[in-house]
């Protein structure tokens, strides 16, 4: 893109990037872009990845991206709730119980799941 067009990528090109690469279901693909990154990846980029796990049931990479999301915004229930969402599909019930203990602890928890 610099060589052909002389256009330096931005964060909006990386997101897009990600997001196609997560929609296709190149997941490990998405993730070492957003690792390429020579700026810090913000929570839209990671919430693709998020997505992207969701729809393709990917559990480690979900990981990874949640607990970015969880640092960039700790006051974002959604994120906890799409994590809590890949964990069940995934049969894996310890993680759910994990995710609600530690909403339980966050301000402005609401429980909604009970």
């Amino acid at each position: 893109m610099t060589t052909d067009f002389h256009i330096i990528p931005k964060l909006e090109h990386y997101g897009c990037m990600v997001d196609l690469l997560g929609r296709s279901g190149k997941l490990v693909e998405a993730y070492q872009v957003i690792q390429s990154m020579p700026m810090k990846p913000d929570s839209v980029i990671w919430g693709a990845l998020l997505g992207a796990c969701s729809f393709h049931g990917n559990v480690e990479l979900a990981e990874i991206a949640a607990e970015s999301l969880f640092l960039l915004e700790p006051w974002n229930p959604g994120n906890y709730v799409i994590l809590s969402n890949i964990y069940a599909s995934a049969g894996q019930w310890d993680g759910v119980a994990k995710l609600r203990k530690v909403m339980k602890g966050q301000p402005n928890y609401k429980d909604s799941w009970t």
